[in-house]
């Protein structure tokens, strides 16, 4: 009995031992499993931090409108095949420069800006992309610094949404600048029925010639104003001198109807007709420009009045031409507001924004070609006998339908009568060298 006892005893135990055993492998495994587990992240983030790149002591120098040299410092833990500076003005495409020497964990190149579409007070992204020997990439944070023209001293003020930056010692010629922005947005809005920009930027060079090679425009010599409405930026150039307020109060307000027009075109405000964006800003003037008047009477006695559309899609690039232009923009705007009213014009925009063609938003708008309102104009505005004009105006809507109309019967011509007259000429030919 007791040997039967220590029997039944003994395999218990055995069968404990084997139990337990199980349980310790299996626990084993539990462990080896979780501790793998807790591995692979901590291999992966090594991994990643190998292949990590730090930049520190980044710098960007720059000559206005010249050159510019990027410096850095970088630490690696992994051996670089090359790097990539990218680069990205604010609302301008990126460019990608390849940086040519790395060596000893420094950056230093000298960049060439002249392709790089910097424009004037708006800021440049810039990061690099470092290439591995093994065929991996790491992108650094990006970096940025504001391109102002630090070929002059600036000063710098803010009235609510207003950055204004000029040069001089007197601060109340920025106040001068906001009171006259506020008239100008005033009678603006008696116009057109939208708001500017949450923040713009109006920037003030002291001669013409500072603005225009600021803007590489110096093959445009009577430019004084530009306006910049994707960037929200007004620059002007307004000279010291008894006449400073008249120049501010001409050129601000036309500017910045410009930014206004954008607010309702959007991405359409390039493809609105010229005559139309130009004419409306030189309205809303303060101190309209009082040789407007003289020229295009002059030009109306001259019978020098062009046709509105061929101010469409530009002004003439020189001065006397562009000086007219602005003129009869200016005078035929007068005439629509003063005779259709300013809601028009808003309609105007939005038809045009709806991609309507120069002439077929104009007549979409009033139920009258542009043709027909400018012959009301010339009448009205400019005192000329428009019954000595022809009263057939051909529009290109209507010179394209035509040759739709008859070009088969032109192309059934030509077949006809081009074999005959060349088989002619070769006749001719042939009996000449015959003699």
């Amino acid at each position: 009995m007791k040997m039967i006892l220590m029997k039944t005893s003994i395999m218990m135990m055995m069968r404990r031992s084997k139990i337990n055993t199980s349980r310790v492998f299996a626990t084993r495994i539990v462990l080896i499993i979780f501790l793998s587990v807790l591995a692979f992240p901590l291999m992966g983030s090594q991994n990643a931090q190998a292949e990590q790149v730090t930049f520190e002591n980044v710098q960007f120098f720059y000559e206005y409108g010249n050159s510019a040299t990027i410096q850095a410092e970088f630490t690696s833990k992994q051996p670089i095949q090359g790097i990539n500076l990218f680069i990205h003005p604010d609302q301008q495409f990126t460019s990608v420069i390849k940086i040519e020497k790395f060596d000893q964990n420094q950056i230093l190149q000298e960049i060439s800006t002249a392709n790089l579409n910097f424009y004037p007070f708006t800021r440049v992204y810039y990061w690099f992309e470092v290439n591995f020997t093994n065929g991996k990439t790491f992108t650094s944070s990006s970096f940025w610094f504001d391109y102002v023209d630090n070929r002059f001293d600036w000063k710098q003020r803010a009235f609510d949404n207003i950055n204004i930056y000029w040069q001089g010692e007197e601060d109340q010629f920025a106040q001068d600048v906001y009171n006259t922005s506020k008239l100008g947005l005033e009678k603006i809005t008696e116009i057109l029925d939208t708001s500017l920009p949450e923040e713009f930027k109006i920037i003030i060079y002291p001669d013409a010639l500072s603005l225009q090679s600021a803007l590489n425009m110096q093959d445009q010599l009577w430019v004084a104003g530009h306006a910049n409405p994707s960037l929200g930026m007004v620059i002007l150039s307004i000279p010291p001198g008894p006449n400073q307020k008249l120049e501010l109060e001409r050129q601000l307000p036309h500017e910045l109807m410009h930014l206004m027009e954008y607010q309702i075109a959007g991405p359409s405000y390039d493809k609105q007709p010229t005559w139309l964006k130009e004419g409306l800003a030189s309205l809303v003037e303060l101190y309209p420009n009082p040789d407007y008047q003289r020229i295009i009477q002059k030009a109306s006695q001259e019978k020098n009045i062009k046709p509105i559309v061929s101010y469409c899609n530009q002004f003439p690039a020189d001065a006397s031409g562009a000086f007219l232009a602005y003129a009869q923009s200016w005078s035929f705007l007068k005439y629509i507001n003063d005779q259709y009213g300013s809601s028009s014009i808003q309609q105007l925009f939005l038809n045009y924004r709806d991609g309507f063609g120069c002439e077929e938003g104009f007549e979409q708008t009033y139920g009258k070609t542009i043709f027909e309102v400018e012959k009301e104009w010339k009448k009205t505005m400019l005192n000329m006998d428009v019954s000595l004009i022809n009263d057939i105006s051909i529009s290109s809507q209507q010179i394209s339908s035509s040759i739709n109309v008859y070009s088969p019967y032109l192309l059934l011509s030509a077949i006809l009568l081009v074999p005959p007259f060349f088989s002619g000429l070769w006749l001719s030919y042939k009996r000449k060298n015959e003699k």
